[in-house]
């Protein structure tokens, strides 16, 4: 074999050994971020499950107070921003593209209408009217220290806020802020009050789809999230029950 021989050989060898190095190489790449791969896309499907559970609850309301039936009845169960005890509206924030919040009452509630309240400045002492029966009249059913609860009345006012106390048919709240009073005429009900934001990660700055409780609990769902944005849909002059035609005449039907 001669030199020149040789180093070709050499060359065709070397050649070859570099492709199926980096072959190996990018193989075990791929192996090891495999694992990675199938946790993000799992998490992002319970991400996609969550959020669709939650829109198919939004609005959902007490069933046996005064105020009865949907939230959409008494303020707006969806909102573009973040809502709850770290409300943006405090900061004069009412729409982020990155942002989905929800309100509504879960299947296991705990519900009851307002007889009276006292404001004592990040609490509220409750007077709620007893619901356990007819036997049953000195305690309040279904709250209990820690439940999250919503307080609203009939003129679109509502806060959330958290049980500290309870005895008998007396409550005892925290809350971040009231828009109102809810001196009688409004009601207590348990309260879901999720959002879904974007935020980058403190450490690695990368961003991320977390979950906001609405109260204290802040928690990454997906991680190294590209983008995420929510398009709303409405009419902005939705259709309109007609007045009656006489001031003793039942409500009309008809809209208009």
């Amino acid at each position: 074999m001669s030199l020149a021989e040789l180093l070709v050989a050499s060359g065709v060898l070397l050649a070859v050994t570099a492709v199926a190095g980096s072959a190996a190489m990018r193989a075990q790449l791929a192996f090891r971020a495999q694992p990675e791969v199938a946790d993000m896309q799992q998490r992002t499907r319970v991400a996609a499950s969550a959020v669709s559970r939650d829109l198919l609850m939004a609005g959902a309301g007490p069933a046996s107070t005064s105020l009865a039936g949907p939230l959409v009845r008494r303020f707006p169960p969806v909102a573009p921003y973040r809502r709850g005890q770290a409300d943006d509206a405090r900061a004069g924030v009412f729409y982020r593209p990155d942002a989905l919040s929800v309100v509504y009452v879960p299947d296991t509630r705990a519900e009851a209408d307002v007889v009276h309240a006292v404001d004592l400045g990040r609490e509220l002492l409750v007077d709620l009217a007893p619901n356990c029966g007819l036997l049953v009249h000195e305690r309040v059913c279904g709250f209990a220290v820690g439940t999250n609860v919503v307080l609203f009345d009939a003129h679109g006012a509502f806060d959330v806020a958290t049980v500290a106390e309870v005895a008998g048919a007396r409550v005892r709240v925290q809350h971040g802020g009231l828009s109102a009073t809810y001196d009688g005429g409004a009601v207590m009900a348990e309260v879901a009050a999720p959002t879904y934001l974007v935020r980058a990660d403190a450490v690695t700055g990368a961003l991320q789809l977390a979950r906001y409780d609405g109260f204290r609990t802040e928690r990454p769902v997906v991680d190294n999230v590209v983008d995420f944005r929510v398009e709303y849909f409405g009419d902005p002059s939705p259709p309109r029950a007609l007045a009656p035609l006489a001031a003793a005449d039942p409500p009309r039907r008809a809209t208009g």
